[in-house]
Formats: C-alpha cells, sequence, structure tokens
C-alpha cells in the first residue's frame, strides 16, 4: 500500500528550513510505521481462539443415594496439543463432578467427588488414535483424532454414589458442579513444567453448576 505525504516549504531558499522540513517527514513517516505495527499486533491479541472445550448437553437427576449425570461435550484441541499427541505424548481429558448435600446455618457438606480421565495416545501399531477410559467403559482406536475427541465427548450417562448420613434423606437438597479439563498433571514430568502457563495448553469447561 502506498502512502502518501505532502510537505510544504515555506521558504526553499533557507537550508534551515529544508533540513526542519525533512526531519518533520522522516518523523512523520516513523510514527506511521509504528502504529501501523501496534495495529497488526493488537489485531493479533485479539483474534478468537479456534480451541476449547465445552458441554453441549446435561442432565442431572437424583434417584436415591445416587446421581445420574448425563453429559456430551465439544472437544477442540489446540495445534500445540496435537503436535505432542503426534510426538507420542499421552493427554489425558478428565470429566470432574463434585456434588454437595445443602445444610442450613452450616458449609454444605462434600458428598462425591468423581473424576473420569480419558486418556488419548497414538497407536503404535495401528495408524490411529486410541482412547482408554479409567472406569474401564472406552478402550477403543479411532482412525483419526476426530474421531477419538467424538469419542470422548460423546453422550454418556454416569452414576455417582453419594454418602448418606441421615436414614430419612426425603427433604435433603443437592447441589453439584461439573467441568471437562485437560489434566496437565498427568503429562510427563518435563513437558508438565514446560507448558504449564501456555494457553494453548489450557483447555477447560469451566465449572457448570447445577442443583438437584
Amino acid at each position: 500500500a502506498w502512502t502518501q505525504v505532502t510537505v510544504s516549504f515555506m521558504q526553499l531558499s533557507d537550508g534551515d528550513n529544508i533540513k526542519s522540513a525533512l526531519g518533520k517527514l522522516r518523523m512523520s513517516v516513523h510514527k506511521k510505521r509504528i502504529y501501523i505495527v501496534a495495529a497488526v499486533f493488537s489485531t493479533l491479541l485479539y483474534v478468537p481462539a479456534s480451541f476449547g472445550f465445552s458441554f453441549t448437553q446435561f442432565d442431572a437427576v437424583q434417584q436415591g443415594s445416587e446421581i445420574r449425570i448425563t453429559t456430551a461435550a465439544d472437544l477442540s484441541l489446540s495445534d500445540d496439543v496435537i503436535e505432542a499427541l503426534q510426538a507420542n505424548i499421552d493427554i489425558a481429558v478428565v470429566l470432574q463432578v463434585k456434588i454437595y448435600r445443602n445444610r442450613e446455618y452450616f458449609w454444605d457438606t462434600l458428598v462425591a467427588d468423581t473424576e473420569i480421565a480419558y486418556t488419548i495416545s497414538t497407536a503404535n501399531i495401528y495408524s490411529g488414535f486410541s482412547v482408554r477410559s479409567s472406569d474401564g467403559q472406552l478402550d477403543v482406536i479411532h482412525d483419526s483424532l476426530e474421531a477419538a475427541l467424538d469419542a470422548v465427548g460423546s453422550g454418556r450417562t454416569y452414576k455417582i454414589a453419594i454418602r448418606e448420613e441421615t436414614d430419612d434423606t426425603s427433604n435433603v437438597g443437592y447441589r453439584g458442579k461439573i467441568r471437562i479439563f485437560l489434566d496437565r498433571s498427568k503429562l510427563p514430568s518435563l513437558v508438565r513444567t514446560t507448558v504449564y502457563f501456555v494457553k494453548s495448553w489450557k483447555l477447560t469447561s469451566g465449572w457448570t453448576e447445577f442443583a438437584l
């Protein structure tokens, strides 16, 4: 792109005026360059992320001393995480649920803290990605990473047992919160310390709270 700059010389015969005008011209062009660089940099800072985790379905129902939670999630990995997978570094996607018993005049009691970890890794024998869940409900190999992520995020119902402190639970209320995130603590120690504060590795849906 061409930038048109106009400079007026009041006294062309005066060398000092010419030097002064040229100095102003150089300063003006320099400022324009700084402005353009700053504008491009600020634009890069606000480019929306193309990765992240989010819930697409959620339902929670209490049945006696058991809570059944049905969820589905959309999982999109950053390029950095994908490159780590391709370098044979396993990643763990964790679904975490916390259940609290409501208590009057006291702190609510934590009655369940459940984590289901899904380990995604490259299949050494097969050309694909394997998915294994910590509860043993999922152990498959998929041809593509997209299919593996779909398997982790697909709709599934989890049964969570809650601790009972009284015989009569008919009037007891519960609340909970749920999230799905990439667990960086399960990475190899060298990788973990390198990427812990890197934004592209902070993949989480954040907590979703619910009442029962």
